[in-house]
């Protein structure tokens, strides 16, 4: 079977080719941090039709920032194919510096001490990841064909990252059952004794006998009567971010993989009569769910802006890690390339969970101005739930996740809306704007 790739096609060397994908990872951030500043406008444009689509109201700017942030979206992928998986996933984050400095720019957002030193921050980090690129031992040559990619399956560092995955997840899973049952029997708890309490005030028969009045009085019942329901601990909100970090991370590599499989589809249709390219575009379904999924937990159950920067850190990480031995893409690092990678690997990671928080608080701005001033029990049923699906796609997406978290069926509809979420976001780390 031919090797084929990409950059050989067009007669790029190593560096070349590095280069060349992240320009186009810092183009399509661009372009999604365009996007992205179209679609909080649209979030807060007064002017609405309805669409014939959606069946709801919808502003044609958040449509046209979509279109954009799936072109961004589509540079993100073909760079994938131009540089190695591990130096773009922090490359990725400067698509926060981007949303920062185009949302200053067109929607008047003034960017305070912090956010200018997280943006510098995230951009001194990159910088220190991508020269720790070039700085490789380009003695070993190591090639990235379609073919090693796809063979990435048979690697045992792989294999042993998968187990390490696979292990993290059902651990993290388990903690958060064990920890939402027992505040589920406590809210049971305090739900009965609230209405035990109600019964004995309001029974004019009879009064309560010496042991219910000490049921009533005793520490338990006032300690419970004082506390509220549903309260979850920030370590809910941060399991969650992580978990959904870990397995959104994935879809990267998922990506990487099909691109493989496009590429030698070129030259060889029978690729796509074996099980593997469709085992491998399942897995990237699944990955998108789940992230989506246990996003949307967390959002729920956390603070927006502890779940958010969990997320985007735990993403960069494991899309790190998974590049580095999925792709056997660290061979030709050596001591100093690795040092250098590590310590800008940190320094972007400590800064991205600073800047992710101030974009939460921005995003609450527009949706605040789309909520109405009245009461939502006092709301239309049916424009409540056409108003609460609109938000909360656009919420999701701004966050700047996959563009197909756009799909809505996906969304489980216990969940709180993701927008009502972030209208309880606190602003207070936003003053000095």
């Amino acid at each position: 079977m031919e090797r084929f790739h990409i950059h050989k096609s067009f007669e790029m060397d190593n560096t070349v080719s590095l280069v060349f994908g992240i320009i186009l990872t810092v183009i399509g951030s661009i372009f999604m941090a365009i996007a992205n500043s179209l679609m909080k406008l649209g979030l807060s444009d007064s002017k609405k039709k309805k669409s014939m689509l959606t069946n709801y109201s919808c502003d044609t700017k958040w449509y046209v920032g979509f279109i954009v942030y799936c072109f961004g979206s589509f540079l993100h992928i073909i760079a994938l194919g131009f540089a190695p998986a591990s130096t773009l996933a922090p490359v990725n984050s400067f698509g926060l510096i981007a949303n920062a400095i185009v949302a200053n720019i067109y929607l008047n957002e003034k960017l305070g001490k912090l956010e200018m030193t997280s943006t510098l921050g995230i951009f001194f980090g990159i910088s220190i990841c991508a020269c720790a690129s070039f700085l490789c031992d380009n003695k070993i040559n190591v090639d990235f064909n379609p073919l090693d990619i796809i063979d990435s399956w048979k690697n045992p560092w792989y294999i042993f990252y998968i187990f390490v995955a696979i292990f993290l997840s059902f651990f993290t899973l388990i903690y958060l059952n064990h920890e939402e049952n027992k505040i589920i029997t406590e809210n049971e708890e305090i739900y009965t004794t609230k209405r035990y309490v109600e019964l004995n005030l309001y029974d004019d028969k009879s009064g309560p006998n010496d042991e219910e009045k000490n049921n009533i009085n005793s520490p338990m019942s006032t300690k419970s009567l004082n506390e509220p329901e549903n309260i979850y601990p920030k370590s809910i909100g941060l399991a969650y971010g992580f978990l959904a970090g870990l397995i959104g991370s994935q879809c990267v590599l998922e990506i990487k993989e099909i691109v493989a499989f496009l590429h030698i589809g070129i030259t060889n249709k029978h690729i796509y009569k074996t099980p593997l390219p469709h085992l491998c575009f399942i897995f990237l379904v699944i990955s998108i769910y789940l992230q989506i999924h246990f996003l949307n937990l967390g959002l729920t159950r956390g603070d927006a802006t502890l779940v958010v920067p969990t997320y985007y850190v735990f993403w960069t990480f494991f899309g790190t890690l998974g590049g580095f031995v999925k792709f056997n893409e660290f061979e030709n690092f050596n001591f100093n390339s690795i040092l250098l990678f590590v310590i800008g690997f940190i320094i972007t990671v400590l800064f991205i969970s600073i800047l992710a928080v101030q974009e939460i608080a921005f995003l609450r701005k527009y949706v605040d101005k789309e909520v109405p001033d009245i009461a939502l029990d006092n709301l239309d049923v049916n424009a409540q739930v056409l108003q609460n699906k609109k938000l909360s796609k656009q919420v999701i997406l701004n966050m700047g996740l996959f563009p197909m978290s756009l799909i809505h069926f996906f969304q489980i509809k216990k969940h709180v809306n993701l927008w009502e979420i972030v209208l309880k976001t606190p602003t207070f780390f936003n003053s000095d704007h």
